[in-house]
């Protein structure tokens, strides 16, 4: 499976800007495959944005359930989250409970992405929520 196909998939979802993750991440997916496809169970993304990443996955690993996990509307305002973390936090209201941000994407259009990349099966689960 991995091929100029999952190359050219790459190129795509990098160029469309459906992912955030870069070339040397996929390629270490990549790179690991062999071993990571021995490896019984599910794949999840946790904080999936577009859905570019768990598009990748999907194709690549296409006899495994996919998880894809996000809010579907960016961060919460920091005055609503439960956990608040003590160190350099990168979360702040700019990417706030909004689709229309930088980082909110709404459910919808990810899963448009993933019809748009020809998965359309019941094996992605889409779970929405903080």
């Amino acid at each position: 499976m991995i091929n100029e196909e999952i190359q050219i998939l790459i190129n795509q979802l990098i160029n469309e800007k459906i992912t955030m993750v870069d070339n040397a991440r996929f390629q270490t997916v990549v790179r690991h495959y062999n071993h990571l496809s021995n490896i019984d169970g599910d794949i999840i993304e946790c904080g999936c944005w577009r859905g570019g990443f768990s598009i990748f996955l999907s194709h690549l690993f296409s006899n495994r359930n996919i998880w894809v996990c996000d809010s579907f509307c960016g961060f919460q305002p920091l005055g609503k989250a439960k956990y608040i973390y003590q160190g350099n936090e990168r979360h702040t209201d700019t990417f706030g409970d909004t689709a229309d941000g930088p980082i909110g994407v709404s459910l919808d259009v990810v899963k448009s992405n993933f019809q748009k990349y020809g998965i359309k099966n019941d094996r992605i689960n889409f779970i929405e929520g903080f």
